[in-house]
């Protein structure tokens, strides 16, 4: 059989293109073609190679696709939400997570403790890093305010006992909360990190 266009069951055969719409939901595919009557009318000017999306009324009560996905012929990928090697993509965030479901509503939902890795651009954590328990040990706020367990800034070592200067391998300077009577609070190093030139005890 040849022909150069047709239907075929659902599927809607052109010479540059094959695609299927139900309920007025459409993908298609092509080895790159330019889509009409897109709600965004500036990718009329890309070539589509795969796509998908709804077709809505724009504020004329005309017929528009509006895609929520598609892939371009120069291998552009876009999509407003998906799953890739266990991060979930949404409209407002990125996070790795162990364990999600999909719900009725064909949405991705992730167990708050399953959140490792994430950044957001609403509520109050833009990013954040769990621990296996769920326990937030590091984050940054919407004020920009940085929060971690631990971590290296400039050579100072902060970590839940304190903050410590490092020189190599030796700890020169040390800012230690006092846990308890005579413990050293403050103390300043000599080079060989033996003996201190300086120190504040509790």
């Amino acid at each position: 059989m040849y022909a150069t266009g047709g239907k075929i069951a659902n599927w809607t055969i052109e010479d540059d293109k094959i695609f299927t719409q139900k309920n007025n939901r459409q993908v298609g595919m092509s080895a790159g073609v330019y889509l009409e009557d897109l709600m965004d009318p500036k990718l009329s000017d890309d070539t589509m190679c795969f796509w998908a999306g709804e077709v809505k009324k724009d504020d004329k009560e005309q017929d528009k696709l509006d895609l929520n996905f598609y892939v371009k012929q120069d291998g552009y990928l876009f999509s407003k939400k998906g799953q890739i090697g266990g991060w979930t993509i949404r409209d407002n965030d990125l996070i790795y997570n162990q364990s999600s479901k999909i719900n009725e509503q064909g949405e991705v939902e992730i167990p708050k403790i399953n959140e490792k890795i994430g950044m957001r651009a609403v509520g109050d954590l833009y990013l954040w890093a769990k621990n296996n328990e769920g326990g937030t040990v590091f984050s940054v706020n919407k004020n920009g305010y940085l929060k971690s367990v631990s971590g290296n800034i400039g050579g100072w070592e902060v970590d839940s006992d304190g903050l410590t200067y490092k020189d190599g391998s030796v700890n020169r300077v040390g800012l230690r909360p006092a846990k308890q009577s005579g413990a050293m609070a403050i103390f300043v190093k000599d080079k060989a990190g033996e003996n201190n030139v300086f120190s504040v005890t509790n």
